[in-house]
């Protein structure tokens, strides 16, 4: 980014007749003035001071005349950037970096407009029906925290606070809190820097004797161990962002341009202390649910901190687009302005197994665009292509009443091996895996599960399957596989155990169960999915299909003579399938062919594809 401004200034350069307009003075400017950072790993914070003076000195030819780097201790810091608060203990009161009693007035009008904004767009959702979830919960708090401020600037009496941080008892903790709260007012009162950096040592060891205070009258006296490494680490599980970069806040309202490249870190790979966290982001911001990537938090921290008109461009797993737990925070940042997603799938950007999109966002704006590009010449050359679908033109699977279930879990995998064995038992059944399943049929031979080849494989119910599952597997269902280059789906009436990435619809929402089946097994839903979903491609062309993705297949209502036409031709199929040597018949294998293409013009004039789309199928299929 730095790169790229320095280029544009340069090029004014011959335009302009100002002293000082190198290269070098450009950086430096760039770096004492525009830049600033955080990251939890204190090593990564030296290397990035390390960094930007290198990147200075190279261009500056006259080794005599490179300055000192500018004081980056409060440009580049350490600290948790997601978190302002440590166990419930609110460090820092925003009302000090807005309030000022020379804008009292103005700051009131602005609070009671936006508090106007927030309440009438509180009852217009009420009055649609949307006010609900993570949307009801976020203007909650914002009315909560535009509230609050208003009453410190009007002087109303204050309030107790809901965390639990006791600043409203005579306490050792309420008098830290009220000299941290002083001190803060001395630093925003205060414009010699010398002054300042002093007071912001002061509040340095405040916060924590703040936090320690809090636990010993909390009785937490378990967590006091952990705060005293955290200090001697020199490590904050906490971030003051309008305290340390107060004046990005105070005169900007915020950032003009937010990027990063965040972690992705998923909640298996979570370590005790990290997991101890996601209670916490998950109280804090209402937009994260279930099992969620720490990268989502990023995203909606990442938006808070903006200004009104500023930008920001992350590079994030392609799982945003399509993971169940980022649905509402990808709302959240369309509503605040995300505008363009650029796949970059197709290149192989890391070395690990990551498949990575570019989002780009603007607060002014919220027209979103898909593109892609297929190579790095493309990327380079900025040649991207306009992704296409059928997105939102039907209703689902899951809105249709049709339910899905997965097979074994990740977490139970290993444990399934100890119920699976060659020999088939009265109390046994048939066990599978993705590889198993074709289109119309099942293949028993050759099963390889966790690294073990099975000529056939049975399973007993062990202590780790549920009561439910093993139900679920003993009735009958549509099974299809999990890892494919294309919809693959069979119908089973008979027993069947499914292990770590198969799936199986089992209730068809008052469909045939036989025409599903061959609506899915169609090129039409083949192309679907790999359109809506494209960023779950794996290497190799793989689909990575889970319950969620089939959850958001199209299906429509009515049309009874197609759906029966489609049905009997399934059962033509079915019919041919059943006698298990048509692999060996050519003949066989070209009626198969024959009665799939019918199912397919059948499913097109049943989801009304207009030609054009027609064939847009049959070039993609």
């Amino acid at each position: 980014m730095m790169t790229e401004v320095i280029r544009v200034r340069s090029v004014l350069t011959n335009y302009l007749s100002d002293n000082g307009r190198s290269i070098y003075d450009f950086k430096r400017h760039a770096i004492q003035n525009c830049l600033y950072g955080v990251d939890i790993d204190p090593g990564a914070v030296e290397i990035a001071k390390l960094r930007l003076w290198l990147s200075l000195i190279v261009d500056e030819q006259d080794i005599k005349q490179i300055k000192p780097l500018p004081n980056l201790d409060y440009k580049i810091m350490q600290g948790n950037s997601l978190l302002e608060e440590y166990e419930g203990i609110k460090l820092f009161d925003e009302g000090i970096v807005t309030a000022s009693p020379l804008d009292n007035t103005k700051q009131i009008e602005e609070i009671k407009q936006k508090l106007s904004d927030l309440q009438r767009e509180f009852f217009k959702l009420h009055s649609a029906g949307e006010l609900k979830g993570a949307k009801k919960q976020q203007i909650d708090m914002e009315l909560k925290k535009y509230s609050d401020w208003l009453s410190k600037l009007t002087k109303a009496p204050k309030v107790k606070a809901d965390n639990g941080s006791l600043f409203d008892q005579f306490s050792e903790a309420k008098q830290k809190a009220g000299e941290l709260k002083k001190l803060h007012q001395e630093f925003f009162e205060t414009a010699n820097k010398r002054e300042k950096d002093e007071i912001k040592k002061q509040i340095e060891v405040l916060e924590w004797e703040l936090i320690e205070a809090t636990l010993r009258e909390q009785n937490k006296l378990s967590l006091l161990p952990e705060i005293e490494q955290f200090k001697k680490a020199n490590i904050k599980p906490f971030f003051l962002w309008k305290l340390n970069f107060s004046e990005v806040f105070e005169k900007n309202k915020g950032f003009d341009i937010i990027i990063g490249n965040p972690p992705y870190l998923s909640a298996v790979q979570d370590s005790k202390s990290e997991s101890s966290f996601r209670e916490t982001y998950r109280r804090k911001y209402p937009y994260i649910k279930g099992a969620f990537d720490i990268y989502v938090v990023f995203l909606i921290r990442g938006v808070e901190l903006l200004n009104k008109t500023g930008l920001f461009s992350w590079i994030v797993p392609n799982k945003l687009l399509v993971a169940k737990y980022a649905e509402d925070a990808l709302n959240f940042l369309k509503e605040s302005g995300l505008n363009t997603v650029i796949s970059v799938s197709s290149i192989k950007v890391f070395e690990a197994g990551v498949y990575p999109i570019l989002i780009f966002g603007n607060r002014l704006t919220n027209k979103f665009s898909s593109l892609e590009v297929e190579s790095l010449d493309n990327l380079l050359t900025r040649e991207f292509k306009k992704q296409v679908g059928f997105d939102n033109k039907y209703p689902t699977f899951k809105d249709a009443g049709i339910e899905i279930a997965s097979g074994a879990t990740g977490f139970q995998a290993k444990a399934l091996t100890k119920c699976l064995t060659e020999n088939p038992l009265e109390s046994t059944i048939p066990f599978i895996v993705s590889g198993s399943v074709d289109p119309y049929e099942i293949s028993f031979n050759n099963v390889r599960y966790m690294s073990r080849n099975y000529k056939k494989a049975f399973i007993s119910k062990g202590k780790g399957i549920a009561d439910s599952k093993w139900n679920f597997w003993r009735n009958e269902k549509i099974v299809i596989a999990g890892m494919t280059k294309r919809i693959e789906a069979v119908y089973t009436k008979e027993p069947l155990a499914l292990g770590v990435g198969v799936y199986a619809i089992y209730k068809y929402g008052g469909y045939d169960p036989l025409f599903l089946l061959g609506i899915l097994n169609s090129k039409f839903m083949t192309f679907f999915i790999t359109n809506k979903f494209k960023e779950k491609h794996l290497a190799g062309g793989y689909l990575a299909i889970n319950k969620y993705a089939l959850e958001k297949l199209p299906i429509v209502e009515g049309k009874p003579d197609l759906q029966e036409t489609c049905v009997e031709l399934v059962k033509e199929i079915l019919n041919v399938t059943a006698s298990g040597d048509q692999l060996l018949d050519s003949a066989n294998k070209t009626l198969i062919r024959e009665k799939e293409k019918q199912i397919d013009r059948v499913v097109y004039d049943f989801y009304e594809l207009s030609s054009e789309e027609i064939n847009m199928v049959e070039t993609k299929a």
